[in-house]
């Protein structure tokens, strides 16, 4: 029988061998994502991410993010995609588009006690942050 144990323990053999796949590997990413299970069968989701020019890994937020300023939704741009803002939080730089959400933005710190965490916040923060005045509405 399948239980939540049972799946731990397999996820923690998985991982490591995911680790191994990923050092070093400059084509894609692995990630063990959710698991849904019954007492017979167990699916984990895998999701295979690419890994930019630059090193990155380009997960679905990002994907989305500059696909997002390449149409110029919300009033963002190319450049907004590296521009370094000031938040309460820290200086920050986007990282993230999540469609469907009302705080779609996702930021990151890159300096002070924050650095490294990631933020969320909705259109009219964002256009605040990034100092753009008129958002063009595209439905």
């Amino acid at each position: 029988m399948i239980n939540k144990d049972i799946l731990n323990k397999i996820r923690s053999q998985i991982e490591p061998l995911l680790r191994d796949l990923n050092n070093g590997n400059k084509e894609f990413n692995l990630n063990l994502g959710n698991c849904t299970y019954n007492p017979d069968t167990a699916t984990f989701k895998l999701e295979v991410r690419s890994v930019g020019t630059s090193g990155e890994i380009v997960t679905k937020d990002l994907a989305d993010l500059r696909y997002s300023a390449s149409k110029g939704y919300e009033g963002l741009n190319e450049g907004h995609l590296t521009q370094e803002f000031k938040t309460a939080k820290g200086t920050a730089r986007l990282c993230g588009y999540r469609t469907r959400r009302a705080k779609s933005f996702v930021f990151e710190v890159i300096d002070g006690v924050n650095k490294g965490k990631k933020f969320v916040t909705d259109r009219k923060g964002i256009q605040f942050y990034l100092g753009i005045k008129e958002a063009v509405c595209q439905s």
